[in-house]
């Protein structure tokens, strides 16, 4: 059985489509009328299907770019395929499957004046109303790792009812439960605080929950009670792409930096969270994520004490080259959240920082105010693509 086009070859083993030979069983397992009409699962495993499985006959329809096949009998499995040819062609290849995640716009690293010339603000309502502008919401998410969402609702700041939930759950996906909860609030708490972003200090560029095997990947911030404008910059939000940062570093320091894991450590309020990372943690040749958050180090670093002597000096010189990378005002994007502003961003791959400010307001006054969630990368990556595919 032999049939010849320039995109594709039928076999005795199998066809040819692009270059690519895809054997008879491989093809047989793909027939989508073996997936269940209502929950859309397979019917049979792989292993269901013989290896010897060869057709009777198979034919071509170029009208149509259809492949008929015809089988053996084989109990438990359809008598007779067909199969689009565009739809094979897409679901055999691996291209989408060489970036992390997969099936989603690739990132585009950004600096402040790339980020600022091509990304733009959401508001709220338009999100709601039209599933193009949300669309494009989620494409520059993922592009960027950021994107700003301007009049969600400040009036009820109760963790079940708020506008940063409504949002959240209604937009992007169920959000992550943590210890924190499933909202948290980030206000000065003074002698009261568990940690430095409870406090109007200086907060230097870090990554959330690092101390968790799976940090979350996506994180929103939502502000409800803003520093005024006379204060500026205190209590200025900063954002960095690490993507981007990664780019700048010399080639030494990225070996460095991919191959040792840093331990952090969260002890503290009747918890003990430990976990390690690599600062860059690759996909194949590409980021999946960076890690990196001072604050949560462990002091006990027992991969880097593994390390030779000499070779300890070049890590701790490649974390500090990757350091000084963070000061660079071209890579920081510096901005005001004003009330109702939520940010959302990429927790692993975007640094954020904040600017210290004055704690005293009036009596029992809070002077900075906003509420936060997580969510994790596959429920906002399922949505891209239900949104898309309704495009």
């Amino acid at each position: 059985m032999t049939f010849i086009k320039r995109f594709l070859q039928i076999t005795d083993r199998g066809i040819r489509l692009n270059d690519k030979h895809i054997s008879w069983p491989i093809i047989r397992d793909a027939d989508l009328e073996g997936l269940h009409p209502s929950t859309t699962q397979k019917t049979w495993a792989t292993t269901d299907v013989p290896v010897d499985s060869k057709p009777l006959d198979a034919r071509f329809d170029e009208q149509s770019q259809t492949l008929s096949v015809n089988w053996h009998d084989t109990p438990g499995l359809p008598k007779s395929s067909q199969y689009n040819l565009k739809t094979l062609s897409e679901a055999f290849s691996s291209r989408p499957w060489q970036t992390f995640p997969p099936h989603i716009p690739a990132a585009k690293p950004w600096s402040v004046k790339e980020f600022t010339n091509n990304s733009q603000h959401f508001d709220v309502a338009e999100l709601y109303e039209s599933p193009s502008m949300l669309l494009k919401a989620l494409t520059q998410l993922h592009e960027r790792g950021l994107i700003f969402i301007n009049n969600v609702p400040t009036e009820d700041t109760t963790d079940a009812g708020c506008g940063l939930r409504r949002m959240a759950e209604s937009l992007f996906g169920e959000l992550r439960n943590t210890f924190y909860g499933q909202t948290w609030d980030v206000r000065a708490l003074g002698g009261q605080s568990r940690n430095v972003a409870y406090t109007g200090l200086d907060l230097k560029y870090h990554m959330d929950l690092l101390y968790f095997e799976s940090p979350p990947r996506f994180q929103f911030l939502h502000s409800l009670k803003a520093l005024t404008k006379e204060k500026s910059p205190q209590g200025h939000s900063l954002f960095l792409d690490s993507y981007k940062a990664a780019e700048e570093l010399s080639h030494q320091s990225q070996q460095l930096l991919r191959s040792v894991p840093i331990v952090y450590e969260y002890d503290n309020d009747n918890h003990h969270y430990i976990h390690s990372h690599p600062v860059l943690q690759e996909f194949g040749s590409n980021l999946q994520s960076v890690n990196y958050s001072p604050p949560f180090q462990s002091p006990h670093q027992p991969f880097i004490a593994e390390l030779e002597p000499e070779t300890q000096v070049k890590y701790l010189n490649a974390l500090r080259e990757w350091n000084n990378l963070l000061d660079r005002q071209d890579l920081n994007l510096e901005t005001r959240l004003s009330e109702g502003d939520c940010v959302v961003f990429d927790n692993r791959r975007v640094l954020h920082a904040r600017r210290a400010f004055d704690e005293q307001g009036g009596q029992d006054e809070i002077v900075r105010w906003l509420k936060g969630t997580y969510v994790d990368g596959d429920a906002i990556w399922d949505r891209w693509r239900v949104v898309k595919e309704s495009q």
